[in-house]
């Protein structure tokens, strides 16, 4: 097809009621386009969740440890893309092994995290901040 000069020199289309073929390379679905970036609070979150779950984690703290940020679990979560490192802090029951404990809190916050946020989990790191007695072996009060 032969292409018509225009005044100012340039070459025009003789064709504009044509639409241009984008091909079928781009994403009908709009969830599939733009960004999606996830606040690293989001991820704290889904952190401790996943490791509340673990048997023996507790959630522990009074109403002043949250003011001072002691209740646990908590997390600390540093992302880069799709790429995230956690450092975890929970309470656990006693007798609960720590270790164990441990090994289920890192892999329940890595299957969470992968799953539900789709990121690549680095690391996540626990440290067992706080064991407290079970409900059952707190200690009677003493009337006085």
């Amino acid at each position: 097809m032969a292409k018509q000069a225009t005044t100012a020199g340039s070459v025009s289309d003789p064709a504009p009621d044509r639409v241009p073929d984008h091909g079928s390379d781009q994403a009908s679905d709009p969830g599939d386009r733009g960004r999606l970036r996830i606040a690293d609070r989001v991820v704290e979150r889904i952190a401790v969740q996943a490791a509340h779950e673990v048997d023996g984690v507790v959630r522990a703290g009074s109403t002043l440890d949250r003011a001072l940020g002691r209740r646990y679990p908590k997390a600390d979560a540093e992302v880069a893309g799709d790429r995230v490192r956690v450092t975890m802090q929970v309470a656990t029951v006693w007798p609960t092994p720590l270790t164990r404990a441990a090994r289920e809190v890192r892999a329940a916050v890595t299957e969470h995290l992968s799953t539900m946020v789709g990121m690549h989990v680095d690391s996540v790191d626990v440290h067992a901040a706080k064991v407290v007695l079970d409900d059952g072996e707190q200690p009677a009060r003493r009337v006085r």
